[in-house]
């Protein structure tokens, strides 16, 4: 009886799984076949990714004033002030020897770290 059981809760999940493949495939057929769905979705996926940054471009940051302390002062912090410097998004206004120097006199006031 017991085998009797697991062979039909096993009939039961495929048949279950059947009828979703159904499912899916005619829910996929009815997609494809709708005209306005498809056009959505071409339009969608071509022109999300070339509006999309147009739309961000004049809120992104650019050029934040930075101070920088490089208390190592090796090749390679320097090398990575440099890199640093180099990115859109920020520009390195002062740099500094430790935390003491870098105060409001230091950088008048126009950033902070």
């Amino acid at each position: 009886m017991a085998e009797e059981k697991r062979h039909n809760i096993g009939d039961l999940l495929w048949s279950h799984a059947e009828d979703l493949w159904f499912v899916f495939v005619q829910e996929l057929r009815r997609i494809f076949h709708d005209k306005g769905v498809v056009t959505i979705f071409v339009v969608a996926v071509l022109a999300y990714p070339i509006l999309y940054p147009f739309i961000y471009y004049h809120e992104a940051v650019t050029d934040l004033p930075i101070a920088v302390i490089d208390a190592c002062h090796s090749q390679h912090s320097r090398e990575y002030i440099r890199k640093l410097d180099a990115t859109r998004e920020v520009k390195t206004a002062y740099e500094c020897v430790n935390m003491m120097r870098r105060s409001s006199s230091t950088t008048g006031g126009k950033c902070t770290a």
